[in-house]
């Protein structure tokens, strides 16, 4: 009986512990997110129009749940508006 209580306890606190680990990745992934846009916004990759478009792509694929509808706006904006030279 005892190692069962110690085994639940030890689970629940492996499944409390991770709560705040979650957090610190959701954090991280937003933080990238932020920086990748930024660095497509001001195109410090000199890439081409459809370059910019595709990653712009990725962007709104991988960092959905961080974008807001204004900058989502901003990126359909960019991608409307691209042309190569």
């Amino acid at each position: 009986m005892k190692k069962t209580t110690l085994l639940f306890t030890i689970l629940l606190f492996l499944i409390y512990s991770c709560s705040p680990l979650e957090e610190a990745k959701d954090t991280l992934d937003a933080a990238e997110c932020t920086a990748t846009l930024i660095r497509l916004s001001n195109n410090e990759d000199d890439l081409s129009c459809s370059e910019l478009v595709q990653e712009l792509e990725r962007l709104e694929r991988n960092c959905r749940e961080f974008l807001d509808e204004e900058t989502e706006a901003s990126i359909a904006l960019v991608k409307q508006s691209c042309e190569d030279n």
